[in-house]
């Protein structure tokens, strides 16, 4: 598969993602609302890495090292690549791992975001 289209897909899949998460929001499950939203950024992040470097991380810890290293390497992603690690801190570890959802403004705020950050992610892959 070229590798744009498999950015493309990344990305596609991002935003069904979000979606999903604005659906168990709906439902009052805001667990599985990070989770989904946890897995739309994720899903952002990887297509962003693949269009910058041509290589789609396999894990999380591959997502993690290659991210840190983009903002290393272009210092105009320090800001998105900060924004990646609160998100992962909130939504993943805190609320997804943990069972802490609170504050739940925060939290609702992020999961909302969340299409932000994926629009983010398309436009940062574009330049």
């Amino acid at each position: 598969m070229l590798e744009r289209e498999q950015v493309g897909i990344l990305f596609t899949d991002a935003r069904v993602l979000y979606a999903d998460a604005l659906e168990q929001v709906d439902l009052g499950k805001l667990r599985n609302a990070a989770e989904k939203a946890w897995d739309a950024t994720l899903q952002a992040t990887n297509a962003l890495i693949l269009a910058r470097t041509g290589q789609e991380p396999q894990d999380l810890e591959k997502t993690d090292r290659m991210i840190r290293q983009l903002a290393l390497d272009a210092p105009s992603l320090r800001a998105f690549v900060t924004g990646y690690g609160s998100r992962q801190g909130l939504l993943l570890e805190a609320c997804v791992y943990d069972g802490i959802c609170d504050p739940e403004d925060d939290l609702m705020a992020d999961i909302r975001d969340t299409i932000d950050y994926i629009q983010t992610a398309e436009t940062l892959s574009q330049t």
